[in-house]
């Protein structure tokens, strides 16, 4: 949850804001250039991140490298 928006009171307007997040993370991902992942709602929950991975040579580095991407691109919002 963005810095922005951890005190709001839970609601309609915290709802719609915590839905945007994810978009805004990924928009700064394609103009980083970065990286790219998916998002999507499931349910009545807000947009979250969907990463599907396969290859052999993940390291905890890589994941590591994703978490921290989106956490700083994040941090403003």
């Amino acid at each position: 949850i963005p810095p922005s928006i951890q005190n709001m009171e839970r609601g309609d307007l915290f709802n719609q804001k915590l839905n945007a997040v994810a978009p805004k993370i990924k928009e700064g991902m394609i103009k980083k250039g970065s990286m790219m992942i998916t998002y999507q709602p499931l349910r009545q929950l807000p947009n979250f991140f969907r990463l599907v991975l396969q290859s052999s040579n993940l390291t905890k580095d890589d994941m590591k490298y994703f978490l921290d991407e989106i956490e700083a691109l994040g941090c403003n919002l």
